[in-house]
């Protein structure tokens, strides 16, 4: 609403003061004169007054309008903070929720794979002992409380061991426990993870080694041919030339003993 200046009570008292003066005998023209000049001096003020107004005016008016604009402006700015504010609420939360399930599935795969560690530690003494060995390797590596991604680093490199050993023959050398409670340095053939020949190097003592429900057993076997082992560990470390040979080879794992069936290999 703009603001409106009315001159007309003025003029009306300048007026009325007129009529009074020429009404009045008691009037006289020194009175008279001063009451024009305060009514021209009124009179002028007010021209003064108007002008200046009509002056302001536009200036106002515009000042307005720009105080309007910034108004809108700032309310659409509070609109959209309200919305942005909504929105980052909202996806925080949305955040928040799926830290909360990638958690939980972090614990289950951690459990999983504290489960599945355990159950290849509890396997190691049925493994051939060059492979138990190097599992118990990779188990020393593991902290005390140890994350999920080391756990898992573990469990494969283990298993990846195992599926390395079993594929292939291997020979190493490495002592045995005598029934005597005395060591004997052999020579072992593995034939993967499942069975292995040993002999001694002057050929006296051989035999044969298999897991058991006790874990892995090596047997001293007189009747076992300690040549025929002795030539295959030549033949497989290339000292001598590819050839047939004959292994006993024990086709139940119990602990009792049962015949021995020799199978020929080359």
């Amino acid at each position: 609403m703009q603001p409106c200046l009315n001159f007309k009570p003025i003029r009306s008292l300048a007026a009325a003061l007129l009529l009074w003066a020429g009404s009045s005998q008691a009037q006289t023209p020194d009175t008279v004169d001063r009451l024009t000049q305060q009514w021209l001096a009124t009179e002028q003020q007010a021209s003064a007054l108007m002008s200046e107004w009509q002056l302001q005016q536009p200036m106002l008016e515009q000042r307005k309008a720009l105080l309007q604009a910034e108004k809108e402006q700032l309310l659409a700015i509070l609109k959209q903070s309200d919305a942005g504010q909504s929105s980052v609420d909202t996806r925080r939360s949305e955040l928040l929720a799926e830290q909360s399930n990638l958690e939980k599935q972090q614990q289950q795969l951690t459990q999983s794979l504290e489960q599945l560690v355990a159950r290849q530690h509890s396997l190691t003494e049925l493994l051939p002992p060059p492979l138990a060995s190097a599992w118990q390797k990779e188990s020393a590596t593991l902290s005390e409380s140890p994350e999920a991604s080391q756990l898992l680093q573990v469990a494969l490199a283990q298993l990846g061991q195992l599926a390395d050993f079993d594929n292939r023959l291997s020979v190493h050398e490495a002592p045995i426990q005598q029934a005597d409670g005395g060591e004997l340095l052999v020579k072992q053939l593995y034939l993967g993870v499942g069975m292995a020949w040993f002999s001694s190097a002057d050929g006296e003592f051989a035999g044969w080694g298999q897991a058991s429900d006790a874990g892995w057993e090596w047997h001293i076997d007189t009747s076992a041919n300690a040549k025929e082992i002795h030539k295959a560990i030549a033949i497989y470390e290339k000292r001598q030339q590819a050839d047939l040979v004959k292994l006993p080879i024990q086709l139940t794992s119990s602990n009792a003993q049962t015949p021995l069936h020799n199978v020929e290999a080359q």
